[in-house]
């Protein structure tokens, strides 16, 4: 099961922050996928835009995500 087998039997999962991170990875392109580091401040406008998030949620979650593809 991936990076997801490590997770304890009785995690907590907030489903709401869930749906967020996948809307936010939704409206990334292939590129900003791959390579986070192409991501500047008119990107993450509309990254933040597409994903129906406001720029700092979408940016905080998108480091968090960047962090766990490493």
């Amino acid at each position: 099961m991936g990076p997801l087998q490590n997770l304890p039997k009785d995690a907590k999962v907030d489903e709401g922050q869930l749906t967020r991170v996948e809307a936010i990875i939704n409206s990334m392109t292939n590129q900003e996928r791959r390579d986070h580091n192409v991501i500047d401040g008119k990107r993450r406008k509309r990254i933040a835009k597409g994903s129906g998030t406001t720029c700092r949620t979408s940016i905080r979650s998108s480091s968090s995500i960047c962090k766990c593809g490493r």
